[in-house]
């Protein structure tokens, strides 16, 4: 099997230079929102506060649904002061039709799952 993203991004990172003691891999979460609750927590302890700023990378389609996952997480007190930036990086070309009709599909069940919340 190849390897998962989260262990190719930490090789990405890794040839770009990145000091291995700044990556920390998060690689329990099932959900885009786990992610950042599980991240969240890794970050409190190791800082032994909230960060103060966090600057969240991820192909071009998924940042609004992204947004929306902070939005609500903030509303259950996690990154209340952080400032998180969303930066989309492009998707190859060969993928960008499956990545809109997923995320179409993710925020409006985002939507309809939360409506009551």
């Amino acid at each position: 099997a190849p390897p998962s993203a989260v262990y190719q991004r930490q090789e990405y990172a890794s040839v770009r230079g990145m000091q291995p003691q700044h990556v920390v891999v998060e690689d329990t979460s099932t959900t885009t929102e786990e992610n950042f609750r599980h991240a969240h927590a890794i970050m409190t302890q190791r800082l032994g506060r909230e960060p103060e700023s966090l600057v969240v990378v991820s192909t071009d389609f998924h940042c609004i649904r992204i947004g929306l996952i902070v939005e609500r997480l903030r509303r259950d007190g996690l990154f209340r002061e952080c400032d998180v930036e969303v930066v989309g990086a492009t998707n190859p070309r060969s993928v960008q039709n499956h990545s809109l009709l997923r995320e179409y599909a993710a925020v409006g069940m985002h939507y309809a799952k939360n409506l009551f919340r």
